[in-house]
């Protein structure tokens, strides 16, 4: 058996998301294997929690918009027009005790990037640097969750479709290992697109990290499990 979260949006004030955890039969880890496990995981969810029009978020999602909405094919515009999959931002932005911004980490594979040696070998994580902004290591995955929704927010097909979902899973996000998710970022793009006031909180960085601070609610027993375990 595989344990994995179940996204649901909510609106600001509702804490963003909510997430659930469902047990599923899991097949292999090939790429069969893995469409085979997220039809589980979406049976149990449905079966627990009667949840409906799930969108699987991730390079192994049988549906197209979730396949392109994985951080590894979407992209993130930059103030200067450049474009980088979201990532290849997140991984780059990443400062360490001893190293970090690694910005030559933009022009590789979203794959090389993410395993890159430097991002084991740099000591602690501190904070992240992008776009001439530091933001510090927080019990929260608010810079990862800002720099996928403003990606979002720029590609209006994707924006707009992605509001019809009732929930977001990621095959690939193991909880008791990390703690940034692009299936958790995805709800809380949908649950804000669900309250009136979602385009004023995505205005800019500091309008969401103001709602963030106030509303977004973590499991922090198991965040800060997963920290230490990372």
């Amino acid at each position: 058996m595989l344990e994995r979260l179940i996204f649901f949006p909510r609106s600001a004030r509702e804490g963003f998301f909510s997430e659930k955890p469902v047990l599923f039969e899991n097949g292999d880890f090939s790429p069969d294997g893995k469409r085979k496990s997220v039809a589980a995981m979406h049976a149990a969810a449905l079966a627990k929690f009667g949840a409906e029009n799930i969108l699987e978020v991730s390079g192994s999602s049988p549906n197209e918009i979730g396949r392109r909405l994985s951080a590894f094919n979407l992209p993130y515009t930059t103030e200067d027009g450049q474009r980088y999959p979201v990532e290849n931002v997140f991984q780059s932005s990443k400062v360490f005790e001893r190293g970090g911004p690694f910005r030559d980490l933009l022009f590789v594979s979203p794959a090389q990037a993410k395993r890159d040696g430097r991002l084991r070998d740099s000591g602690r994580l501190v904070g992240f640097e992008w776009e001439g902004k530091f933001s510090p290591l927080r019990n929260d995955s608010r810079f990862y969750d800002w720099i996928y929704v403003s990606a979002l927010r720029s590609h209006a097909d994707l924006a707009e479709e992605i509001t019809g979902y009732s929930a977001f899973t990621d095959i690939e996000f193991n909880h008791e290992k990390s703690f940034n998710c692009q299936a958790r970022a995805a709800a809380i793009y949908a649950g804000l697109m669900r309250d009136g006031d979602g385009e004023k909180y995505l205005a800019d960085e500091n309008s969401f990290a103001e709602i963030y601070k106030a509303h977004a609610k973590f499991d922090l027993g198991r965040l800060l499990g997963a920290k230490r375990r990372k």
